[in-house]
């Protein structure tokens, strides 16, 4: 991997979103059933309008059962979201992701291409990997 490679080399593509108007029994099917990044791009008309990370997930649901029946599951994801998350075009080089990252505030960025639609993620522990498995 180099630092100049396009984020598009080191992402996770095919990644799953959700509309704004879906519940939060449908974060809890994805956050128990699939392989994910621990954040859930959210989108409106194949845009990025949003997030929610697993720890949003499970701020907002607090003792809540796993029974799908509880009441709060019925809340709508745009209720909890992040609005106007962090991303990064797929095309940017890794660099650009790494200063991103670095930063602190997240630890996984939305990877878009240039109608802004979501074409994958890219966290730090992909970076790690591909850090650690290129030595």
């Amino acid at each position: 991997m180099k630092l100049t490679d396009p984020v598009l080399s080191i992402m996770t593509p095919d990644v799953i979103t959700l509309g704004p108007d879906q519940t939060l029994l449908d974060v809890k099917h994805i956050f128990e059933k699939r392989l994910f990044h621990h954040h859930i791009p959210i989108v409106s008309d194949k845009k990025l309008i949003g997030i929610i990370s697993l720890i949003d997930f499970m701020r907002q649901v607090g003792n809540a059962s796993l029974d799908d029946t509880e009441p709060i599951y019925q809340m709508k994801v745009q209720e909890i979201m992040t609005f106007n998350p962090l991303k990064i075009n797929a095309n940017n080089q890794i660099i650009e992701a790494v200063r991103l990252l670095g930063k602190g505030n997240v630890h996984a960025l939305v990877v878009t291409n240039d109608s802004h639609e979501v074409v994958g993620m890219v966290s730090t522990k992909d970076l790690l990997n591909k850090l650690i498995l290129q030595n």
